[in-house]
């Protein structure tokens, strides 16, 4: 059998059965002091996101900002080199067009 085949009759299978449990025993009403309750006041977002301070740099953090930028530069670059080298890029081409 296919795994999506799979996949799909055992999705189909847990939804036909999860239909079969019992639900638990709800109350009918609902207690006084919940009846009496209002629902909540919405409220504007911009209201209620924060606003972020812009980043602080002053003469101290700088330079420390800086050089863990020119770290992570130096790193990428390193990163951005071939991971297989022409002489075997080559020989796997060969292998594929044979």
């Amino acid at each position: 059998m296919r795994p999506r085949l799979s996949a799909a009759l055992a999705a189909l299978a847990l939804a036909l059965f999860s239909g079969c449990t019992e639900l638990p025993a709800l109350p009918d009403e609902i207690s006084d002091n919940r009846a009496d309750l209002s629902y909540l006041e919405l409220v504007p977002a911009g209201e209620i996101t924060g606003q972020v301070p812009p980043p602080r740099s002053d003469e101290r953090t700088a330079p420390d900002l800086q050089s863990r930028a020119d770290r992570l530069r130096a790193r990428a670059a390193r990163l951005d080199t071939p991971v297989i080298d022409a002489e075997t890029q080559a020989r796997m081409q060969t292998g594929v067009t044979r």
